[in-house]
């Protein structure tokens, strides 16, 4: 998707198949045994054992202990090795070898994307973007 295409389809993020929530739930659950010397180990997002299976089998799932918008575009963004930055999943909002990052940041693409959001909360497809859940605990 490119940056024109912002009010395209956004419908959500492919639904991953094959997950087993089960498997998944008793790995986590041995990850939180851990001890890490006061290392902090973080899970984005970070679900109720009894949310596990619904985000990644209901594909109108939304955690209650999320706000429902998303701020990552408030709060950071995504540079890849050749220098795309990255707003959203799919959302290129520059290339940081031609611009830089603050006319990317501050610029019409990057910009329309907050409108938008601000507008709506957030897209269907947030709602299975880590990066969603990392920025919009309530």
């Amino acid at each position: 998707m490119c940056s024109s295409d912002l009010d395209a389809s956004w419908s959500g993020l492919p639904q991953v198949h094959g997950i087993e929530t089960d498997k998944l739930l008793d790995i986590i659950r041995q990850v939180r045994k851990i001890d890490t010397n006061d290392k902090e180990i973080k899970f984005v997002p970070n679900f109720a054992d009894n949310e596990i299976s619904a985000y990644y089998h209901d594909p109108n799932f939304l955690s209650k202990q999320y706000s429902g918008k998303c701020l990552f575009p408030w709060k950071g963004m995504i540079i890849y090795p050749n220098g795309d930055m990255i707003a959203c999943p799919n959302y290129k909002v520059g290339n940081i070898t031609n611009d830089t990052f603050d006319q990317i940041w501050n610029g019409q693409d990057y910009k329309r994307l907050r409108v938008n959001l601000k507008k709506r909360g957030a897209f269907p497809m947030c709602t299975k973007c880590c990066w969603f859940y990392y920025h919009s605990i309530i």
